[in-house]
């Protein structure tokens, strides 16, 4: 009788388990404005073509690593001052056409808010922020946009030694201390610098277990390899693969956040996977997305990013912000232009889960300038952190050494 007691107790454990990671928690998804939906396509394709951009201008086995999120963030409380050209370039590469600017800031505030509360496993946390030098006179209307619908703070300055403390304090704090600093010093003649700070951490709905992490080869490239930490595990997750590249959705929290890997098939490389990108195969890859039961085996690894955007936005046709701007609507002082967009980022991705942070700073300056499947991610590899109800690309990778920091 005590064995049989014993028996259905490890019976009625096992059944437990089971239907605890194959629950889900039934919560109304996020549901967006048909405004909200085309900000978010839009915001996409930005993310798309800016990432693209960026992975093509970085050389041999650097790491990439961006928030579209972020920079369009950013780059949005610019377009509230932009005016004539430099406001036209800005709606076109930002993808805002169709769109007034009162739909934009209004689909902007309901979509971070609606991020930061999707997941309440998840921390998402997103800050925005306003530097100005003490002597410039800035238009309120411009403040007060940016204030009302981006949440952001306004901190007029010396542009010393001290504001860029400052500054660098509170990328650190919006950060969770992952960037601790974005200006190493505040050029001559900069004004003002518009920025964006995310910071999220997600725990691994079903989390590896440190138990089962094992040293395995990455392969960098056809000739080079080296060993390092590959987290193991055997579960139900979502999987879809073709003729270019195998896919593996892990979630976070409650499911709202995930991480999607895509690998490329033998004889294919990342950048074949990048040509082949945009929002219609986006959506069309999600969509086909199934549940198989995966062998999962994927690296650990931790790095941080450093971009100057500048080139790269020009490349994407956002180029009189950098040369003959039209910044009216932030101030009736002559000759400002934006001189550098910075972009810095920090992820890290382990048995418990991942964290990862992203700061955007557009610096404006005063010139006379204008069946049991297998998934071994042993390969440079695509990553993408995203939001599932509302599709929102959080941010980009390509892991092509994870022993590079």
């Amino acid at each position: 009788m005590k064995k049989f007691i014993a028996l259905a107790s490890i019976f009625i454990f096992i059944l437990i388990v089971s239907c605890e990671r194959e629950s889900q928690i039934i919560k109304d998804p996020i549901r967006l404005t048909t405004d909200q939906k085309q900000l978010v396509n839009s915001s996409n394709i930005f993310g798309f073509n800016i990432f693209k951009e960026v992975a093509k201008n970085t050389q041999g086995d650097t790491n990439v690593f961006i928030s579209p999120l972020s920079i369009s963030l950013a780059l949005t409380m610019l377009y509230n001052g932009s005016a004539s050209i430099t406001k036209d370039e800005l709606r076109s590469g930002l993808g805002y056409e169709g769109l007034t600017d009162e739909q934009v800031n209004i689909a902007n505030r309901d979509l971070i808010k609606a991020l930061i509360e999707a997941d309440p496993k998840v921390n998402m946390q997103i800050a925005n922020s306003i530097w100005y030098k003490n002597d410039m006179y800035v238009k309120p209307g411009f403040i007060a946009i940016n204030k009302d619908y981006f949440k952001a703070g306004v901190f007029p300055g010396k542009f010393d030694t001290a504001t860029k403390d400052s500054i660098n304090n509170w990328v650190s704090y919006n950060t969770n201390q992952k960037i601790t600093e974005i200006l190493d010093k505040i050029p001559g003649g900069v004004v003002m610098y518009l920025i964006n700070a995310i910071y999220f951490k997600g725990i691994w709905k079903y989390q590896f277990e440190g138990k089962n992490t094992t040293k395995l080869d990455f392969n960098v490239s056809s000739e080079e390899k080296v060993t390092t930490d590959f987290m193991t595990q055997t579960g139900t997750f979502e999987y879809f693969q073709n003729d270019l590249f195998k896919a593996i959705d892990l979630p976070y929290g409650e499911g709202n956040y995930s991480m999607l890997i895509l690998l490329p098939n033998e004889n294919k490389t990342c950048h074949d996977i990048l040509n082949s990108l945009n929002d219609t195969k986006w959506k069309e890859w999600n969509e086909q997305l199934l549940k198989h039961n995966v062998n999962v085996s994927i690296p650990k690894f931790k790095f941080g990013y450093f971009k100057k955007l500048n080139r790269d936005l020009i490349a994407l046709g956002m180029s009189s912000m950098f040369l003959n701007a039209d910044l009216s609507g932030i101030s009736n002082t002559d000759n400002l232009a934006v001189s550098r967009v910075l972009h810095k980022t920090f992820v890290e991705v382990n048995e418990e889960g991942t964290e990862a942070a992203a700061v955007t700073a557009v610096e404006i300056i005063k010139t006379n300038l204008p069946d049991n499947l297998a998934f071994n991610a042993n390969k440079p590899f695509i990553f993408i952190i995203k939001e599932k109800d509302t599709n929102t690309l959080l941010f980009m990778g390509i892991l092509k050494n994870p022993l590079k920091n």
